[in-house]
């Protein structure tokens, strides 16, 4: 018990000095100048990615607190908190895209279409495999036997 409080206060720590470390770059004076113009120009991915982890840090402490808490459900505990973390995750994808400026249109057509290109695919290469493969299309004269 002790040494898992332990690696939660060296996870909690590590995500705090990488997030304060990113955001210290925006300082005056703690780069050069030009390096300083640099970051900021791709400073969106430093907000995309302290999004990412705090958003994990807090999904991850409150699905401990939920399991911990909730303990008299019994197995339905992990029910509720797999429930918790799967919207949280999509919350914080929702988030990174936010930041990302991504627009709802190119979010929702850019994953469709090589969805679209395996369904076609997928059901194509089956309904080959099925017809080309049973015995009884190998041997039409044991499905007449029948």
């Amino acid at each position: 018990m002790l040494l898992r409080r332990v690696w939660r206060f060296i996870y909690v720590l590590l995500i705090a000095v990488v997030v304060a470390l990113l955001w210290a770059f925006t300082i005056p004076g703690f780069l050069a100048e030009e390096w300083r113009q640099t970051y900021m120009v791709y400073f969106n991915i430093v907000r995309a990615i302290t999004a990412i982890m705090l958003g994990i840090l807090v999904i991850e402490l409150t699905a401990s607190l939920i399991t911990v808490r909730l303990k008299h459900l019994g197995r339905g505990v992990y029910l509720v908190r797999n429930v918790i973390v799967v919207m949280g995750y999509v919350i914080v994808g929702l988030l990174v895209l936010a930041i990302s400026e991504v627009t709802g249109v190119s979010a929702v057509a850019a994953p469709q279409s090589p969805g679209l290109l395996w369904f076609r695919f997928a059901t194509h290469s089956s309904q080959s495999f099925y017809r080309s493969n049973h015995s009884w299309n190998r041997f039409p004269q044991a499905r007449n036997k029948r």
